[in-house]
């Protein structure tokens, strides 16, 4: 039995590497058509594009990973089906529950795939191309790491902890330098808004270092920056890019200070639905080669593939969207698209026996 959940694994995996191939291949040359207009702004040149769409497919792919496990496990086994070796593995005694053994050991391995993929890599990789990006386009002003936002504007050198939005942020430090680089003075700000050309800074402490050490605390500030919210558009994350951990972290700080999370809310369970959903979608495939598609080429299998696959996707946005406009709880509205295929599964299934 472990030689057949070998051959099965192999041509399942074959399969979804093939559809991810495909998938990220369409979304590569969309995304570097896209990025072509911005080419020219600052430093940011065509090798500098290409950099940008390529590292952004990591988090792309990690969204796709349910689609193209379904996809490519109709490929694998329609395949096997197709050469009339799953006939043979049937006529062999090996029953159908024993063959969703096999499939379902596959389908673990690429769970497991793909929450190393969301959480390895998805996040370094957006940050990176972030950073090529804002960097090329801002001359480079900004930089990002894991301990927040850097910036530099003049004589000034800006460190933002929490970028809540493009014009809403937290925990701001500025450190201005004196002529001959040594540190002049050091203001810190709990929160930012931007208003129209400026920044309003509030309950800001200042510390200054010449001609003696002066403290003293400001209610309000408005502090005029090179530092604009179209700039920090280009470094910030889209919640989707991020970790699971990340996420939960960032949800609950704008939950102690009494800020919107829903969005970043509905961000986290979808990452923590997503190596779920690719086993149910895994699952999916098999009574579909088994029943109503074991007579079909490999085209009419990958086009129901991709329809079922656009299919969740479109139900899985609209959930989402659902769940935001009225508020609905974020795990039920991630939740629900994933019982809806699991239940379809099971019912297909149940079909074969």
């Amino acid at each position: 039995m472990r030689l057949l959940d070998r051959y099965i694994a192999s041509a399942i995996a074959g399969g979804v590497l093939i559809s991810l191939t495909v998938l990220l291949s369409l979304f590569a040359f969309f995304g570097f058509v896209e990025e072509m207009g911005e080419v020219g702004r600052g430093r940011y040149g065509v090798w500098q594009a290409m950099q940008y769409v390529f590292f952004s497919l990591a988090p792309i792919a990690y969204q796709l990973f349910p689609i193209a496990a379904l996809i490519g496990c109709i490929m694998g086994l329609g395949g096997l089906a197709s050469n009339g070796e799953i006939t043979a593995i049937r006529a062999a005694g090996v029953s159908l529950n024993r063959l969703l053994w096999s499939v379902s050991k596959v389908g673990i391995l690429m769970m497991m795939f793909a929450l190393f993929l969301g959480e390895g890599v998805a996040p370094y990789a957006e940050e990176h191309a972030q950073k090529v990006r804002g960097e090329a386009i801002s001359g480079e002003i900004m930089r990002q790491g894991g301990q927040g936002v850097w910036a530099k504007d003049g004589d000034q050198f800006i460190h933002i902890q929490d970028v809540i939005s493009p014009t809403q942020l937290a925990n701001l430090t500025i450190y201005r330098l004196a002529e001959n680089n040594t540190l002049q003075q050091v203001s810190r700000a709990e929160h930012a808004a931007y208003q129209h050309d400026h920044w309003l800074l509030q309950n800001m402490e200042v510390m200054g270092f010449v001609s003696g050490e002066v403290n003293s605390r400001v209610q309000q500030f408005a502090w005029r920056s090179t530092l604009d919210p179209e700039m920090l558009e280009v470094v910030q994350l889209d919640p989707d890019a991020q970790s699971i951990w990340g996420l939960y972290q960032y949800v609950n700080y704008l939950q102690e200070n009494g800020l919107a999370a829903s969005r970043y809310e509905m961000a986290l369970w979808s990452k923590v639905m997503t190596p779920l959903v690719t086993l149910v979608m895994m699952m999916l495939a098999v009574p579909f080669v088994m029943g109503s598609l074991r007579s079909v080429g490999i085209g009419q299998r990958v086009l129901v593939g991709t329809l079922i696959g656009l299919s969740f996707h479109l139900l899985n946005q609209m959930s989402n969207y659902i769940g935001l406009v009225f508020e609905f709880s974020a795990m039920l509205s991630a939740l629900l698209p994933t019982i809806i295929v699991s239940i379809s599964a099971w019912l297909l299934i149940r079909r074969l026996r």
